[in-house]
């Protein structure tokens, strides 16, 4: 379990992926008073006590799981300029899992 206290807005913006500046952030919003990454978790807290909680786990799985995991969620191909309800096929050495009659709902 990691701690970080008292971060400037511009390192706060580099760990949640986007950029901004120090007038945008106190135009927008209340500085991060604290952050805590822990069990995959990145939670963060303002000055004025608003809590955020990003779920990070996508970012810990290999190539394979988390290509398993759209391709569960996500039953079609993109073929023709359309998307298709079809099994994927295999990407490099990730074979999916799931198949396209598997993933549909039951009657």
């Amino acid at each position: 379990m990691r701690s970080f206290s008292a971060f400037n807005p511009e390192q706060c913006a580099e760990l949640v992926g986007r950029k901004t500046s120090a007038a945008d952030d106190a135009a927008q919003s209340p500085a991060v008073e604290h952050l805590l990454l822990d069990d995959k978790k990145l939670y963060a807290v303002s000055e004025l006590g608003d809590p955020e909680v990003w779920d990070l786990g996508v970012l810990y799985l290999s190539r394979c799981e988390l290509l398993q995991q759209v391709w569960s969620k996500v039953p079609s191909v993109w073929e023709g300029g359309r998307s298709v309800v079809r099994a994927p096929a295999a990407i490099g050495e990730c074979v999916p899992l799931v198949t396209a009659a598997s993933s549909r709902p039951g009657p």
